[in-house]
């Protein structure tokens, strides 16, 4: 009776003194193990739940984390390596060949975050996190006040709420991070955003082989100034397939029209989007110059030419003849959407399936600027 009574004691001194942890104080001293650290490699998951009152949707990735010293090794969803052996760094995606070679600049980042604010820290409580098959004791704080660097840099309607952090009782190290933004941009319904990072593999302060921060490339795979994404194009470096069909009034459209000149397909449907406001700019900047801009739409004809009309847009379009697939036009997936920017000999020099990456007009402008034509 006397052993569980003392057992019992124990306890409630042991529930007592985690009560009494200093949150503060913590997430300094984890700050420190993340700055002593002098190697790692880690495997994450990150989330976004995206909420608002009528839908909830939900995105995932995953990436490998790995660093000894000054070199480093980025795995990321979708398949991009970037490696650095601490002199040069290169960024390749297997799926296309090709990669880009950089002098090596510092340490690339890292999502074992220092915590970023130690003020207005409060203990939640404790509770265990699986890494691996481990179950990894840990501190839960809750930091009240949002991050200053997103606070300074946020959009018009963009509010950061608090944000909490896991921390490993035995090593400090953060394990775990959520955070929650509210987005009430004028027009728009209320979202609300909660990101969780999580580490789900980890080895810390162990030797790493040398084969991790090589780049190991093909000998196939080729430098090029700026990564796409995806699947590089079947079409790339050949001639644009014979673009022919009917505009939205039913007049056709022959290739007669852009004979000698550099052309820009637009590939989708006709909702307010980014690549299409760019290649309207491209069109009127262009128009009767050396570039011409098409845009070739899906759907029925009134629907698209009454889109457009309400944008005020007057950029040529043709719809899309049912001859024309996805994959005749070298896109993945069944899905006719992208852009494709082929030269004044029919060469399809620039292709892509990413239409919103903001890297997408960059690549074309200096295409264009390349050939002496912008």
């Amino acid at each position: 009776m006397r052993k569980l009574m003392l057992r019992g004691a124990a306890a409630a001194l042991f529930c007592s003194c985690a009560a009494g942890q200093d949150a503060a104080e913590i997430l300094r001293k984890s700050a420190e193990a993340v700055r002593s650290l002098t190697s790692y490699d880690i495997e994450l998951t990150q989330t976004y739940d995206n909420r608002t009152r009528e839908t909830t949707s939900r995105s995932a990735s995953r990436e490998r984390l790995a660093a000894s010293g000054n070199k480093s090794r980025r795995e990321e969803t979708g398949g991009r390596i970037t490696v650095s052996d601490g002199e040069s760094m290169w960024s390749y995606v297997p799926g296309r060949g090709e990669y880009i070679k950089q002098r090596f600049s510092g340490m690339q980042g890292t999502v074992l975050w220092a915590p970023y604010c130690a003020r207005d820290a409060k203990m939640l409580r404790e509770e265990s996190v699986p890494i691996g098959e481990r179950q990894v004791p840990s501190w839960v704080i809750e930091l009240a006040s949002p991050d200053p660097l997103a606070q300074a840099n946020r959009m018009d309607g963009c509010q950061p709420g608090p944000a909490t952090v896991w921390i490993d009782k035995s090593t400090l190290l953060p394990v775990k991070q959520s955070k929650d933004t509210s987005m009430n941009a004028p027009g728009q319904p209320l979202r609300e955003i909660t990101s969780t990072l999580a580490i789900t593999k980890a080895a810390f302060n162990q030797p790493l082989a040398d084969s991790l921060f090589r780049p190991d490339l093909p000998a196939d795979a080729a430098e090029v100034k700026q990564l796409g994404f995806g699947t590089r194009s079947p079409l790339m470096g050949r001639s644009l397939p014979a673009i022919e069909g009917t505009d939205l009034r039913g007049n056709p459209v022959s290739p007669a029209a852009w004979k000698d000149k550099w052309l820009l397909l637009r590939f989708g449907d006709t909702s307010v989007s980014y690549d299409m406001s760019f290649c309207e700019l491209l069109y009127r900047a262009f128009k009767g110059g050396k570039v011409a801009v098409l845009n070739v739409v899906t759907g029925r004809p009134a629907d698209a030419g009454g889109q457009l009309a309400r944008l005020g847009y007057t950029l040529p379009s043709m719809l899309a003849p049912d001859t024309m697939t996805p994959a005749s036009m070298g896109f993945t997936g069944n899905t006719l959407r992208g852009i494709v920017l082929a030269d004044s000999a029919g060469k399809v020099v620039y292709h892509t399936n990413d239409v919103m990456s903001s890297g997408t007009p960059d690549a074309i402008v200096k295409a264009l600027m390349a050939a002496g034509v912008w």
